[in-house]
């Protein structure tokens, strides 16, 4: 199965089964969704105002590549059981709900990011996002050397979240919401409590823990190291 599709497109939607989506940039103005599990009566491909719609019609797993240009700004990855990856993409926004692993590297999202996961882990690779909005059951996750702009939050159902966030650690504010004890949050090895408190917080990144934790958050704020 091979899709090109050579329309304007800003936006893509899914609605995949099970299996993985690999999300890479292309180079040109065209989008392109190929897979060699498949045949393409087991898709539905359409365009309408220039969103893109891809809809998986078979449960078993396939494997999917999706090439898309910088028009794409947006989007929106539903799945039952599919997993999703991408690489070196900017976006606007970006929003999934989907019960598959979510690993994204050198990622940035401009504006904002609503990411839902049940059963499974979200990684962020050397990812650049604002206004983070994670919702996450059951999984982890897991942030290297990822920096936070804005708003954020993390509302956890027996999850729980941690890695290495770039920045200075007077970037970030961190901060426990309903269902988490400050205790339970350790950053640059030190708990929450132990932290005075900030005054000049107006262009820190916030980052806000709340719900029910598996095990305690442990966080690492640093910036990169420059090599010469």
């Amino acid at each position: 199965m091979d899709y090109q599709i050579k329309e304007g497109v800003n936006c893509i939607r899914t609605e995949l089964k099970a299996g993985e989506m690999k999300i890479i940039r292309n180079k040109n103005h065209v989008v392109r969704l190929s897979s060699n599990d498949i045949s393409e009566n087991s898709m539905r491909v359409f365009t309408y105002n220039n969103i893109l719609y891809i809809k998986c019609l078979t449960p078993e797993p396939i494997r999917l590549e999706l090439h898309i240009p910088e028009s794409v700004r947006s989007l929106y990855l539903n799945s039952e059981g599919c997993s999703f990856s991408a690489e070196n993409i900017e976006f606007d926004n970006i929003i999934t709900c989907c019960r598959g692993t979510l690993e994204f590297t050198k990622v940035k999202i401009n504006k904002s990011c609503r990411l839902s996961v049940d059963e499974a882990d979200i990684r962020l690779k050397a990812c650049e996002i604002r206004s983070m909005n994670i919702e996450i059951t059951d999984g982890i996750v897991d942030f290297q050397n990822t920096l936070l702009r804005g708003n954020n939050t993390a509302f956890l159902h027996n999850a729980t979240i941690g890695g290495l966030l770039q920045g200075a650690l007077v970037d970030y504010v961190v901060s426990a919401g309903a269902g988490v004890s400050p205790d339970n949050i350790i950053v640059n090895d030190h708990l929450l409590t132990e932290f005075p408190s900030r005054k000049n917080t107006q262009n820190c990144a916030w980052l806000l823990i709340a719900g029910s934790l598996k095990n305690t958050v442990r966080l690492t704020i640093q910036k990169p190291r420059v090599r010469y």
